[in-house]
């Protein structure tokens, strides 16, 4: 969902004109195709977003931004949702147990190392974007040591 989103945001079309309209991960990418007289793919509206999304990660990473600052979370976020006021049975948790294994996993799935969120150099081959190398190897290496 974010990596669509910053993409779609990117094309300056408003998130919520698209966040569930059928086929809006297809149209978008072609209205794109029209504006600017070259074919864009679905593919490539995914990785743009996805390169937004890395592109914000080390600028956060190069502010100072670390791995703690991903779990500084208000509390309303943790509580127990309450039950809804109609009939019905539900099970309510709270996300606090999974959150770190979430964010990990998250991580794991952007191509990002597991442990501090560090955009890994092949990730940023694949995306088009080695320059940052030089702001994410020093980090990883730091962790090393």
């Amino acid at each position: 969902t974010q990596t669509k989103k910053l993409f779609e945001d990117s094309t300056g079309v408003c998130w919520f004109a698209c966040v569930g309209i059928v086929g809006s991960k297809r149209m978008v990418p072609e209205m794109v195709s029209h504006v600017v007289g070259w074919d864009f793919t679905e593919e490539e509206a995914w990785l743009l977003g996805e390169r937004v999304t890395t592109l914000q990660r080390v600028f956060n990473l190069r502010r100072g931004l670390t791995v703690e600052d991903d779990f500084d979370f208000g509390p309303k976020f943790l509580e127990i949702p309450q039950p809804p006021r109609y009939k019905g049975e539900g099970h309510y948790k709270s996300v606090e147990p999974y959150l770190k294994e979430f964010v990990h996993g998250y991580y794991k799935a952007m191509g990002w190392d597991e442990e501090t969120g560090i955009p890994l150099k092949e990730t940023l081959q694949r995306l088009g974007l080695e320059e940052l190398t030089k702001v994410t190897e020093p980090l990883l290496k730091k962790k090393e040591d």
